[in-house]
């Protein structure tokens, strides 16, 4: 599959020989690897709108089994999708995470010297965005 084109190849209108992936077969087994994985993104813990990748791909001879999933969110499996090459196992791809983490602790550390507006609103964006405790409730 070719890396440029890999959005155009995930995201394209279903043909006729994509109708494995309307049967009821396909439903149940994404099923099982949503409800593994609660519902949640395995890669970031994230929740929402979660899609269920082969780890490795069909084209490349990989099989529908639930072993062969991974549940994850939009902006995981875009990621996963990017470094398809490099990403090949289950454990490869949860540990990915941590090249997003270094990424965002890079992108802190250059913007140090923030105001205080912003200051107080990331600490609330995260609360209402990323799911954590507002930091300012008292209980």
């Amino acid at each position: 599959m070719e890396t440029e084109n890999w959005r155009e190849n995930v995201y394209r209108k279903p043909t006729e020989v994509d109708d494995y992936y309307h049967s009821r077969e396909w439903e149940q087994l994404r099923s099982q690897a949503r409800k593994r994985a609660k519902y949640k993104c395995e890669r970031c813990g994230r929740g929402g709108k979660i899609t269920v990748h082969h780890i490795v791909p069909r084209e490349l001879g990989g099989s529908d089994i639930l072993e062969n999933l991974i549940s994850l969110c939009t902006h995981c499996h875009d990621y996963v999708h990017a470094n398809i090459g490099h990403l090949v196992s289950r454990d490869l791809i949860i540990e990915s995470i941590l090249d997003d983490i270094e990424i965002i602790k890079k992108s802190d550390l250059e913007n140090e010297e923030e105001d205080e507006f912003a200051r107080y609103h990331k600490p609330w964006h995260a609360w209402v965005y990323g799911g954590v405790r507002n930091p300012n409730m008292n209980r």
